[in-house]
C-alpha cells in the first residue's frame, strides 16, 4: 500500500483504498459485535456510529492521561459534523488463514 500523496496543484490526497474484513468488536468479553471493518492504516480517526456504541453500552474515554484531541470536522460542502466523544474499542480480525489479530483503537 502507497502512502497516499498530496496534490500541491489541486490542495487534495489521493485516495488509496484500505483494508475490508469482517471482525469482533467490544468493550469486553460479555459484549462483542461481529461487524464488518473497513481499516484505513493512515486514518487519523476511525468513525463508529452512536447506535453502536449506545447498543454495546460503551462509555466516553474521559481519562486525561490519554489526552485525546478531536478537531473539527466538516462533511463535503462544508458543513459541521458532530462527534460524541473517543472511545476505546476492543477489535479482533482474522485472515485468511485463521490467525487472529487482536488491537485496541484508538490506541491508549
Amino acid at each position: 500500500m502507497s502512502t497516499p500523496q498530496l496534490d500541491s496543484k489541486k490542495g487534495n490526497l489521493s485516495i488509496v483504498k484500505g483494508i475490508t474484513t469482517w471482525g469482533e468488536v467490544g468493550h469486553g468479553y460479555d459484549k462483542q459485535s461481529h461487524i464488518y471493518f473497513a481499516l484505513d492504516s493512515y486514518a487519523v480517526m476511525d468513525f463508529i456510529s452512536k447506535d453502536l456504541a449506545l447498543s454495546m453500552g460503551l462509555r466516553q474515554c474521559t481519562k486525561a492521561k490519554h489526552n485525546h484531541k478531536i478537531p473539527e470536522l466538516e462533511a463535503a460542502g462544508r458543513s459541521p459534523i458532530s462527534t460524541y466523544g473517543v472511545y476505546h474499542l476492543q477489535c479482533a480480525i482474522t485472515d485468511q488463514t485463521g490467525r487472529q489479530l487482536s488491537f485496541t483503537r484508538p490506541v491508549r
